[in-house]
């Protein structure tokens, strides 16, 4: 594959630079078809205001343009999610749900719960998911930078880049929205085991009645109305059609997979947008 000559692409840059804007040349193209492609961003007062792609191929069509607008600004766009929102999401605490666990095992092996197995089992199954979400994310994060080294090291993109990172995108939404539906179904074990608990409080020692009262606390504070609230406000981000209508998002892996698509699509419905309303040399 042929590098562009720097010269020939800023002097093509330049043509579709605007009053008062700066731009950036991507640090590395995107290959398709024997074909390279070029991304130009365009920004005013440190505000992206415009987008081209350029290539040195002869013969290069409408829908090659698109095409490679689409792999280029999807890959970045990705990257700056992880940044913005992935990293965050790793960092959310999860010591609370730690020590209610704690607490579960050692109130468990004194008092026992044999008359709430179920909902002592579902609480469980609920922790563990919920905890061990941060080291999914971090796993993600890593494959993603990995994936944007080799595409920096080689200097081109390819269309499997983008493919994964996709996935891995969709992973990291799949896991925040699946911890969140895990937690809002496990709010009516922990009320039913809180009332189990203040019955049996009688019968434990000082400081078997301790730990039992520490776990109602912790129960409670999971359990809360508050709580409740914030958990569907942030699973309503994710039940969103892409014109950002409300949808239903079934259960079980089945659901996940509606949730795919509609996902991509979302992802879609951006590109076209900014296709329409940056992208300067397609019409």
């Amino acid at each position: 594959m042929n590098v562009i000559n720097d010269s020939k692409l800023i002097e093509d840059a330049k043509k579709y630079k605007k009053f008062l804007e700066t731009y950036e040349i991507y640090p590395y193209s995107y290959y398709n078809n024997g074909k390279n492609f070029y991304y130009v961003s365009y920004q005013r007062f440190n505000k992206s205001n415009g987008m081209v792609i350029l290539s040195e191929s002869e013969n290069v069509t409408d829908q090659d343009i698109v095409s490679a607008f689409k792999m280029m600004y999807n890959f970045n766009r990705i990257m700056r999610e992880a940044l913005d929102q992935m990293i965050p999401d790793i960092k959310k605490p999860v010591s609370v749900l730690q020590e209610i666990k704690v607490l579960l095992e050692e109130v468990e092996s004194t008092i026992g719960f044999e008359l709430k197995i179920n909902e002592f089992n579902n609480l469980h199954y609920m922790i563990d998911q919920v905890v061990s979400f941060p080291d999914k994310l971090i796993s993600i994060l890593k494959e993603m930078q990995a994936i944007e080294k080799v595409v920096l090291d080689r200097k081109y993109l390819l269309r499997e880049d983008v493919d994964r990172m996709m996935e891995l995108n969709f992973f990291h939404c799949k896991i925040m929205y699946s911890q969140g539906r895990e937690q809002l179904k496990a709010i009516e074990d922990a009320r039913v085991i809180i009332s189990y608990l203040k019955g049996r409080l009688s019968e434990g020692t000082k400081d078997v009645n301790k730990k039992v009262k520490q776990l109602i606390f912790y129960l409670d504070t999971f359990s809360e109305e508050r709580a409740i609230r914030d958990l569907n406000r942030s699973q309503a981000t994710f039940e969103k059609d892409e014109f950002g209508n409300k949808i239903t998002i079934g259960p079980g892996e089945e659901g996940m997979q509606e949730y795919k698509k509609i996902h991509y699509r979302a992802v879609d419905h951006i590109l076209d947008n900014h296709i329409k309303d940056y992208l300067r040399n397609f019409q």
